[in-house]
């Protein structure tokens, strides 16, 4: 997941961490390092890329969905479902038959039409259609529970693990400054200066 993105460095003497390819008990894994280890110069150890994609996936997590954050996660659920393209066009049509149904009863002051009023008829039942479909729309639960902030924690974690979507490395690359592997911890520093 991390590997050739430039931003793991050594927690001990800030040199950028290497990827190795390793060979044990008949199965292939990597693993990162300092390059001054090797020289014995820096006691960082050598950290396996699985632990670490593990620790900066759920750290990623931890930042995105703590629970002070379920206000903006329920704005943000809110905002998506305000903005749907459906949504709009909707509020739209609503508004054009709303137009046509004023039209139709300024001329009923001049002229009372069997026709006119007919067609009030209609348009008065297509509106209530499409209001009671924009209803059922926009009356999707936007209260998040605490429950689902972790599986939507738990589904972003397993998302980050899945090394082989591109989109999960372009995530990275634009959510993390740098990652700083210590041999009792491991930091990650973010891009995002507006979620701290």
């Amino acid at each position: 997941m991390l590997g050739g993105k430039g931003f793991l460095q050594c927690g001990i003497c800030g040199k950028s961490m290497t990827g190795t390819v390793r060979k044990s008990h008949g199965k292939t894994y990597i693993t990162y390092q300092c390059p001054s280890h090797k020289a014995k110069q820096c006691e960082t150890k050598e950290v396996r890329a699985d632990r670490l994609n593990l620790i900066v996936a759920q750290q990623l997590a931890e930042f995105f969905f703590r629970e002070d954050r379920l206000k903006d996660w329920e704005d943000l659920l809110r905002s998506d479902i305000r903005d749907d393209p459906e949504n709009k066009s909707l509020k739209n049509r609503i508004k054009g038959i709303d137009k046509k149904m004023e039209n139709i009863l300024q001329n009923l002051e001049d002229v009372v039409s069997k026709a006119l009023t007919q067609r009030l008829d209609e348009l008065a039942q297509k509106k209530e259609e499409l209001e009671s479909k924009l209803r059922k729309m926009t009356n999707v639960p936007t209260r998040i529970t605490k429950d689902d902030m972790k599986k939507l924690k738990a589904g972003f974690i397993q998302l980050l693990m899945n090394e082989d979507l591109p989109e999960v490395r372009q995530f990275l690359k634009n959510t993390i400054n740098k990652i700083t592997v210590y041999n009792d911890k491991i930091t990650v520093t973010f891009n995002l200066k507006m979620m701290n």
